[in-house]
């Protein structure tokens, strides 16, 4: 990557054309003289098709003798060529430095771009101010875009390593969250001329400032397409540069013998993109392009639709700005795969946090450029490419049908949200931004919330089923056996409770409560009896039958359970209730019904981590032993998925 550095040479270079006043001497134009007025520009002659494809390929061929090691100075040699042949009108540097300007004769701009050199900063740029943009874009309460379709563009050619590896990791991510890939990418001007109804829309590409004949004072931008300029495009063009949707080009573009060549493509300015290209409602247009994000804020309606925009304040490196939308992309998809990673993984969050991350990072940052969004007002609505879940729960109170998703949803869930267990529909009851309540599962699983097919970070609700045998030994052969067989679930990962915490279990002191499934089960029976040396019985129990499950607190026969676990996802804590009885004859008394020995039972049992398994254990207290094998589990956490 080349040096940052502005050399000697290149503030020599630049002082000596501000000395020059931009070095135009051929015709007095207003552009780069401060000039505030509209006033159209009268072209001042025609020229032929061959005579614009000749004048194109002999600039080429200068442009191909540069070095490309200093920007500024190639500008300004740029400058030099074309204010020295009389088929230009006006020429000069962009506002923002990065690329040279002229207009023909016959009024048709003309940008060449030396600011997006391949793996290298642009140089000679001071980084400035950024000004603050009026949030004007169409947007509605919503977060989350309106249709689950992304677009991922590259008009770079093969200098351009880094952005073309980016593009090919965006598809795949935005597929793997559940976007449907939008077709065509190729970014030629008659497909562009089609595209519409995005909910993401990614283009790397070329961007550059220049002027006009219509709008002498007023600067273009436009941004780099794969069409060429040819005998063939030429005349079917033409009528599309003269009405400003189109311009010429030149910039690096393909490698040729180890070093990028400079070709000549149209470009399509921001006229073209409010005429022909269109956006689903919320979504998210990022023009990773130099400039990109420092045009006019008037240009900012002609996004159609979109509810979010992202550029580069200035030229770009080309390594850096791919960085940038990788990690972007990462974090906001919930992706993983960039580093520096996050230990754990991490759930997808709101744009607004991924970029305050990024510029705490100076990840939005190439050489002198930043990248930058229409600032939003104080509490609008916080813009989502992925919902995304933190945490679940549910009342202790096996009776309870609903269960409650806590994370970051669209506002409504409409025809196009649902929450799936084990890829299955589950009923919602209630639909908010922050919180879903679904019918309570029937057991453990991977819970998803989905949004137009986009879902979220996969929620493991672990299941355990383990038994508990009790047994009470009186005289003789006197015994009560009570076996039970508990069936519960809890969400126990780990969780990111906001987008700044390390991610935990809990907070200290607090805990989850597990729930506890229907399909749980106790049984008892009572037997035996007790003589005496002389074989005379004085004792005899009997009674058998299942305790139905039942909350704690209720009467009536059944027994109830109640399990928690801690905050550190350690140790998980019981207490089990019985209500049973069982017929007791006495030689003295006869027939006597009587409370099962077994009334409560609280356990502390531990985790064997990562799986979660509940080890096995036993309690010895006087003629009573209650016992208990490992608590198997499944959909035991994944450690790997992002929290």
């Amino acid at each position: 990557m080349r040096s940052r550095t502005i050399t000697r040479a290149s503030i020599i270079t630049l002082l000596v054309f501000i000395a020059l006043g931009g070095g135009c001497t051929k015709k007095q134009d207003p552009v780069g003289a401060g000039a505030t007025s509209d006033t159209s520009v009268t072209p001042t002659g025609t020229i032929s098709d061959a005579a614009l494809l000749s004048s194109l390929d002999t600039l080429t061929t200068f442009l191909n003798t540069l070095s490309g090691s200093d920007p500024a100075a190639d500008n300004l040699a740029t400058l030099t060529y074309l204010r020295a042949h009389p088929q230009f009108e006006a020429s000069g540097i962009s506002p923002d430095g990065g690329n040279v300007w002229a207009r023909f004769v016959d009024g048709s701009p003309l940008l060449v771009l030396n600011n997006r050199t391949p793996g290298s900063a642009a140089q000679g740029i001071l980084r400035g101010e950024l000004t603050p943009k009026p949030d004007i874009l169409h947007k509605t309460a919503e977060a989350f875009p309106g249709a689950s379709k992304a677009r991922i563009m590259n008009s770079l050619g093969t200098a351009f390593v880094a952005s073309a590896q980016t593009v090919t990791m965006l598809r795949s991510w935005c597929k793997q969250a559940g976007y449907t890939l939008s077709t065509p990418d190729n970014p030629t001007i008659d497909n562009l001329r089609s595209m519409n109804g995005d909910g993401i829309f990614y283009w790397t590409t070329h961007g550059g400032t220049g002027y006009n004949h219509q709008l002498a004072s007023q600067p273009i931008f436009a941004l780099w397409t794969t069409d060429e300029v040819n005998a063939v495009n030429v005349p079917k063009y033409r009528a599309l540069v003269d009405s400003g949707y189109l311009v010429y080009a030149a910039a690096p573009n393909d490698l040729v013998a180890g070093k990028p060549a400079k070709a000549v493509h149209y470009m399509v300015t921001m006229k073209f993109i409010g005429e022909y290209l269109s956006f689903a409602e919320n979504s998210l247009v990022y023009f990773d392009a130099c400039g990109s994000g420092g045009f006019d804020p008037k240009y900012l309606p002609l996004l159609k639709t979109a509810g979010f925009y992202l550029g580069w304040s200035l030229p770009t490196d080309d390594v850096e700005s791919a960085t940038t939308a990788r990690y972007f992309f990462d974090r906001a998809l919930g992706i993983n795969a960039v580093a520096p990673k996050a230990s754990p993984p991490m759930r997808p969050f709101f744009t607004s946090d991924i970029l305050s991350d990024m510029r705490k990072k100076n990840l939005d940052v190439s050489g002198s450029s930043r990248l930058v969004h229409p600032i939003e007002p104080v509490l609008t609505t916080l813009r989502l490419l992925a919902p995304s879940i933190a945490l679940t729960s549910g009342d202790a109170s096996v009776n309870t049908s609903t269960y409650t998703i806590i994370g970051s949803f669209m506002d409504k869930q409409g025809a196009d949200g649902a929450v799936l267990l084990n890829d299955v529909p589950l009923p919602v009851s209630k639909w908010t931004s922050n919180e879903i309540t679904i019918q309570k599962p029937a057991s453990g699983g991977t819970l998803v919330v989905k949004m137009r097919n986009v879902k979220s970070n996969p929620v493991r609700l672990t299941e355990w089923s383990g038994t508990l045998d009790y047994t009470f030994t009186g005289n003789g052969s006197l015994k009560q056996h009570i076996v039970t067989t508990l069936n519960f679930f809890a969400d126990v990962h780990s969780y990111y409770p906001n987008f700044i915490s390390s991610s935990q279990y809990m907070p200290y002191g607090l805990s989850r409560t597990a729930q506890i499934l229907k399909s749980s089960s106790c049984t008892y029976e009572c037997s035996g009896e007790y003589r005496d040396r002389d074989s005379v019985l004085l004792e005899k129990w009997s009674g058998s039958g299942t305790l139905p499950l039942q909350d704690i607190g209720a009467t009536g026969t059944g027994f109830a359970a109640y399990a928690t676990i801690d905050s550190a996802g350690a140790n998980s804590m019981f207490l089990l209730y019985f209500n049973g009885t069982y017929t007791k004859w006495t030689k003295s008394l006869g027939e006597v019904q009587q409370p099962l020995n077994l009334t409560s039972q609280g356990l502390q049992l531990k985790h064997s981590m990562p799986d979660f398994v509940l080890k096995a254990g036993e309690i010895v207290s006087g003629n009573a032993i209650m016992k208990w094998g490992d608590f198997q589990t499944k959909f035991a956490p994944d450690p790997l998925a992002p929290q």
